[in-house]
């Protein structure tokens, strides 16, 4: 997750550098893996305003432009025809390198020497695609930095997140982190929405089949649509999320998903037969083509968004081809839902996509999340004039979200812990948050935790809270009292014996792979239909020469040798003591996994 700093801080005030906040969210069990500076591959590139046009003489396609710089002028060839005398432009001059890696020299088109190249967005890496060169607003200062012109003048913490804090996929839910360990207040986006007098009820039918798979499926409809350009703003916000800009549309769908960590799918409505969006299993061996371009076959379990007649998006995972938004589209449903995360993790496993939208639907997300969610996007839609915002909202909530309460007891905290934290700061920890509490009638109190915080089950987790706020570097070491002597069992005694005696016998203990390849078997001249050939195989393997678990130590031994002997150390004794994995005759049931020795 890319967490960008000048973001972050529209949602939470900040005292603390990038650097500073890193080590304070590192210590709060947030890992920052690196600091990334947004804005200092822009930084070699120049302000230029075009003083001068004219044809190139020996090329009617080409024009000659006399660009004034704060320190000189330069003469560049270009063949964009947007550009007029006045203009203020992105200029990258001989040695300087671009984003995307390209080193800029001096280049001679028909007998005159360009000294120079006039950038486009494209080339900025602020679009995929763009014609003609970036126009900057009028009356930007020529010595003004670049970065702090287009707004990427940023840092960007990079942090490396656990399984249990997928919540931390979302912007807004790292401002909640960042909120509680500096004591600041979190200042929510506003989603105001303005509706057409058109009714959604009139111009689309939902209907969910499998709500086991779909506990909660929502939408709106956006009216006369415009797909064009994102403002600059919203481009800064996706490249420093690390996401590349498209249109409007799905940039809007984009930054959404990121500030709220709720994925959103815009459907073509007028490609939907019928206007009928069905919510079902999909069907044995119903084919689809994805945004990819790929035909994948499907399977009853994984869940799809169809049509009256057929699929047009495999539910969490990716879109269709023939449902995409395109420049000819006006009118969109938009999507947000809460789908089974065991279901979305599959199906993309079992169809090797990896989207964004799947990561966050296969770790879980919010169900309250939702229709916040489209909300927001419906209202920024309106703001940037992008679409106007049909009247009512569709949510369907099979599964409606029961308060998670777990007892709150100050002393059971302190002695998980080993801390004499008092109540009172314990309660402000869970105030900052946000948790709720709630008192019984019986002198009990409980804590609710925020419905984004699916990780809190228990009175540990809570003391983990505490933890995290209070600072795992302020609570005192402490060493737990051994009353059990341990012993090896005889198993382990001869284990560690045969170890021993192989060691001092001069070999030397390796430690191997678990898994191989097919054709390892050939290399070791085991003959088809041998036991040894009777394996596990993994269902996503990394690769082609790691989809088996080894049913033998040799081919980890004699790749260690081959591996010493081609670096010229044949002088090496070797020994291994590892599990194989042998399968079972049962379906389903797990190998059997015996120790077993190998050496060479």
């Amino acid at each position: 997750m890319r967490v960008s700093y000048n973001w972050l801080r529209e949602y939470v005030p900040l005292e603390q550098s990038p650097t500073e906040l890193a080590e304070l969210l590192t210590m709060a069990g947030l890992e920052i893996e690196e600091i990334i500076d947004l804005g200092a591959v822009y930084r070699g590139l120049k302000l230029g305003q075009i003083a001068e046009i004219s044809h190139h003489p020996q090329a009617d396609k080409l024009s000659l432009c006399r660009v004034r710089l704060s320190d000189g002028e330069v003469t560049v060839i270009t063949a964009a025809k947007n550009l007029k005398v006045g203009d203020i432009v992105p200029l990258a001059l001989p040695g300087t390198i671009l984003p995307e890696g390209k080193k800029i020299e001096p280049t001679e088109f028909f007998g005159v020497v360009s000294q120079g190249m006039l950038c486009s967005e494209e080339e900025l890496g602020l679009a995929r695609k763009s014609e003609g060169i970036m126009v900057l607003p009028a009356g930007t200062d020529l010595k003004a930095d670049l970065p702090t012109v287009l707004g990427l003048d940023d840092q960007v913490l990079v942090l490396e997140l656990t399984p249990n804090r997928a919540d931390c996929y979302g912007m807004l839910n790292i401002a909640h982190e960042v909120a509680a360990l500096t004591g600041a207040k979190v200042k929510l986006p506003d989603a105001p929405i303005q509706e057409d007098h058109k009714s959604i009820h009139d111009l689309v039918t939902v209907e969910v089949i499998d709500a086991d798979l779909a506990p909660r499926y929502a939408g709106r409809i956006l009216l006369n649509v415009k797909i064009g350009e994102s403002p600059l703003w919203l481009k800064t916000r996706l490249l420093a999320a690390g996401m590349c800009p498209i249109n409007n549309l799905v940039d809007l769908t984009n930054y959404v998903m990121l500030e709220f960590n709720q994925p959103l799918h815009a459907f073509d409505l007028n490609q939907m037969q019928d206007r009928k969006i069905v919510v079902r299993s999909a069907q044995e061996n119903e084919v689809i083509k994805t945004l990819d371009g790929e035909e994948r076959k499907l399977r009853p379990g994984q869940l799809v968004i169809a049509d009256a007649d057929r699929a047009q998006c495999i539910a969490g995972v990716m879109g269709a081809f023939n449902s995409e938004v395109t420049a000819a589209t006006d009118t969109i449903f938009l999507e947000s839902a809460y789908f089974s995360p065991v279901a979305i993790r599959r199906t993309a496993q079992e169809l090797a996509i990896r989207s964004e939208a799947a990561i966050r639907f296969g770790k879980g997300l919010d169900p309250q999340t939702v229709p916040a969610a489209l909300d927001r996007m419906a209202s920024l839609a309106q703001q940037l004039k992008v679409a106007q915002v049909a009247k009512g909202v569709i949510d369907q909530n099979f599964q409606p979200t029961v308060a998670r309460k777990i007892r709150f007891r100050p002393e059971k905290i302190n002695a998980l812990l080993g801390t004499n934290l008092e109540t009172p700061y314990l309660e402000e920890i869970f105030h900052r948050l946000n948790f709720q509490a709630e008192e019984s009638g019986e002198g009990t109190t409980h804590l609710i935790p925020p419905s984004y915080r699916l990780d809190i089950e228990n009175e540990a987790d809570l003391a983990e809270e505490a933890a995290r706020v209070y600072g795992y570097n302020q609570i005192p070491a402490t060493y737990p009292a051994a009353q059990i002597i341990g012993a090896l069992t005889p198993e382990q005694e001869f284990t560690e014996q045969a170890r021993r005696i192989l060691l001092g016998l001069g070999l030397s203990e390796i430690i191997t792979y678990s898994f191989h390849g097919e054709k390892m078997f050939d290399r070791l001249n085991i003959p088809e239909g041998h036991q040894l050939r009777q394996t596990v195989k993994m269902k996503v393997p990394l690769s082609e020469e790691g989809s088996l678990l080894r049913t033998t130590l040799l081919s980890g031994v004699l790749e260690s040798l081959n591996y010493n002997a081609n670096r010229n150390l044949h002088d090496l004794q070797v020994f291994e003591i590892a599990h194989v994995y042998q399968p079972k005759a049962t379906a389903g049931a797990l190998p059997d996994e015996p120790l077993t020795l190998a050496g060479g």
